[in-house]
């Protein structure tokens, strides 16, 4: 059984050696994907219910269908995942798809529960809740670093975020190539 109060307070303090955990696991490819699609509906539901609730989110991605939602959803992180892994193993890393998938699915998971902890806060006080929004993705960012260098075990967190930023740039491409085939 995993005990994720410790695996989060690990992630939070000691990102590198949550991974290392996380990875210990040695999940079966079956729970990874298990994992990885009720973190995607999960981030449906909350980004969904924040769009209903809060005033400060695009009224337009409250009217894109729920299904809509979550295959684009789904699509995205399996697209990020795969470059992950491409761009990673170009740049000698080690890691394999299914890791990199665990692992994203895991700092996904944090920010679901972080933006309903947030959606919840917003009732209070929005103007906090705003910026601690954007604090949330920032460390969401640094954790993620964390992840990918031991993932592919690269040794540097410059590493990582080049690993991450070309990851970006190719889903960013697909994204822009797929969008100007279908228009």
């Amino acid at each position: 059984m995993i005990d994720l109060r410790r695996l989060t307070t690990l992630t939070l303090t000691e990102p590198a050696e949550a991974c290392r955990s996380l990875l210990g696991l040695q999940l079966s490819a079956q729970t990874i994907w298990t994992g990885f699609v009720l973190v995607q509906v999960l981030y449906t539901i909350v980004f969904l219910l924040q769009a209903m609730v809060l005033p400060t989110v695009d009224p337009l991605f409250g009217a894109v269908p729920p299904f809509t939602m979550l295959l684009s959803s789904v699509a995205l992180q399996l697209s990020f995942a795969g470059s992950t892994t491409l761009c990673g193993r170009w740049m000698h890393g080690q890691g394999t798809f299914l890791q990199v998938l665990v692992c994203m699915s895991w700092l996904q998971f944090l920010q679901v529960a972080a933006h309903g902890a947030l959606t919840v806060l917003s009732f209070a006080i929005a103007g906090i809740a705003d910026l601690l929004s954007i604090v949330v993705a920032l460390f969401a960012f640094y954790l993620s670093l964390h992840f990918v260098n031991e993932v592919h075990k690269l040794g540097s967190l410059w590493r990582a975020f080049g690993v991450t930023m070309l990851a970006g740039l190719l889903v960013f491409s697909l994204v822009i190539l797929l969008v100007s085939r279908l228009t």
